[in-house]
């Protein structure tokens, strides 16, 4: 049986927002992980 055009519309946004979710994600542990090693090189962070 063939999707609804709107089934389709709904399954793509999902999927779109799916992305975005993993792409925010994966910037926010990358903008974190660039700022705990510049803490590290200025010697305040000392637990890694």
């Amino acid at each position: 049986m063939a999707k609804r055009n709107a089934d389709i519309q709904r399954d793509k946004r999902a999927k779109e927002k799916a992305l975005l979710n993993r792409i925010g994600a994966e910037k926010h542990t990358l903008i974190v992980s660039k700022r705990l090693d510049a803490l590290q090189q200025q010697g305040e962070v000392r637990f890694m």
